[in-house]
């Protein structure tokens, strides 16, 4: 399962580019999301988690990729109520309505506002979706982002860039820097270079990871809108299969 992610391959996204109020857009949507949603019982105070399986979590990681290289006016989005009209199995799937959220990636150097979200999304069902292709290597990239989150950490005056996290109609905004985009990527792709499969099965419980935002010295911290540590889980409806016939097996022996 590791070479999924660390072969060299294209990447593609569903691009839209949209003009408005002066501003120009291209809009990345990924071809293959899997099964990936958010979890949180309320975004904005407790925190999220992202949940998926290798495709989606696969997914996230590409779309950190794109903004940790070539930000400028680039939002990834991620349409994840789509898994839900599925009928997806998702755990811990509450009844209030709010993990049934969209995400939207960007950074600071893209002049966007996020209630002129809507408007922009609607501008699809009139333009036809082109295709962008990110060349991604995995080890290139996770040498190339190290070096340079390294550089940061180290940079008191590289830092001050806040991370946001905002949730508005259905959709959670995550405006970041460029360098947090970077140490996204990092969690995830180290995250996903474990046997999760066999330390799923083994712990009978989905296995998680805190992804990184900054480090525990960001100097900013005190202004930071992201309060909570952001987890990503994962999740396969196979290994839930095994693992629910393994404590059925259990319960008739004892």
């Amino acid at each position: 399962m590791v070479t999924e992610i660390e072969e060299n391959k294209k990447i593609k996204f569903k691009k839209y580019t949209v003009s408005h109020k002066g501003n120009r857009y291209d809009v990345l949507i990924p071809l293959d999301m899997g099964r990936l949603w958010m979890e949180g019982y309320d975004y904005k105070y407790n925190g999220e988690r992202w949940v998926g399986d290798r495709k989606g979590l696969g997914a996230l990681l590409y779309g950190a990729a794109v903004l940790g290289y070539h930000p400028q006016d680039k939002l990834v989005y991620f349409p994840l109520r789509e898994n839900w009209k599925r009928g997806y199995s998702v755990p811990d799937k509450y009844e209030d309505g709010k993990e049934e959220c969209d995400i939207v990636f960007t950074t600071h150097q893209t002049p966007f506002k996020r209630s002129s979200w809507k408007e922009i999304k609607r501008q699809f069902r009139y333009l036809k979706a082109e295709t962008y292709i990110l060349d991604f290597d995995g080890k290139r990239t996770e040498d190339y982002f190290d070096r340079s989150t390294d550089q940061w950490v180290s940079s008191f005056s590289q830092m001050k860039e806040c991370p946001l996290r905002d949730v508005r109609e259905h959709t959670c905004f995550y405006v970041l820097s460029r360098k947090m985009f970077q140490g996204i990527f990092l969690s995830v792709y180290d995250f996903l270079r474990k046997d999760l499969e066999r330390e799923s099965l083994e712990k009978s419980w989905m296995m998680g990871n805190p992804v990184w935002i900054g480090g525990k010295c960001f100097p900013y911290r005190e202004r930071m809108q992201i309060d909570e540590s952001i987890w990503i889980f994962f999740y396969d409806t196979e290994i839930e299969k095994q693992v629910e016939k393994w404590l059925e097996e259990r319960n008739r022996t004892d």
